[in-house]
């Protein structure tokens, strides 16, 4: 933002920027078989996720259904079936596409990101790293609903479940600052955002 000040007929210009480095938040997505017992392993069931944007000015989506042992990317989809993951086949399965096909991140402009396959256990258990591009603030976790997985132990069932937990924080620009002249003279708080007339009232006051 430039402001013009005049004096004596002459316009001294001086430039307010508000900045902060940008950090792309990542959440792992990660299942659970339930129990820790020999040949107990996920091997069926869906579940969904949700993510809640209200709290920065936007709103709430939630996924299709996803499955068990979907593939990380859209890269790992090849005509509708999940390469190298067996009984998925969901068209447009992948983690990554059920994610970017939420409303609530693309009217902020965020898409997500997983670049590698996700880490399996001996027991069937996925987890898959999402970073999210383009966030203007941190971002709220992921939230899951629907899971419906079944392990097998033997002849039992047994149920699975999926948790969502923060790698690595985002960071946007928030709040307020001040002005003064000569260390003395401070103006009311200005949002970070503040629009020419916001900045205006603000060295007026």
């Amino acid at each position: 933002m430039t402001l013009t000040a005049c004096h004596g007929g002459v316009l001294e210009v001086q430039t307010v920027t508000t900045s902060a480095t940008h950090v792309n938040a990542i959440q792992t997505i990660t299942t659970d078989s339930g129990i820790e017992a020999h040949g107990n392993e996920i091997g069926s069931g869906t579940f969904r996720l949700s993510i809640d944007l209200s709290s920065i000015g936007g709103s709430s989506s939630t996924t299709n259904l996803i499955q068990f042992d979907a593939p990380s990317s859209t890269q790992e989809e090849v005509g509708g079936v999940n390469v190298g993951v067996a009984g998925s086949g969901f068209q447009h399965g992948s983690v990554e596409s059920r994610l970017n096909a939420l409303d609530a991140l693309q009217a902020l402009g965020i898409s997500v990101e997983i670049e590698r396959p996700p880490s399996i256990t001996s027991r069937g258990e996925r987890s898959w790293q999402v970073t999210f591009i383009n966030a203007p603030h941190d971002l709220p976790l992921l939230t899951t609903s629907d899971v419906a997985f079944e392990t097998t132990s033997g002849a039992a069932l047994h149920q699975a479940s999926v948790a969502v937990h923060e790698d690595r924080p985002g960071n946007g620009l928030t709040g307020t600052f001040t002005l003064g002249l000569g260390g003395a003279v401070q103006t009311p708080p200005i949002p970070h955002d503040a629009t020419a007339e916001e900045m205006r009232e603000a060295l007026e006051t």
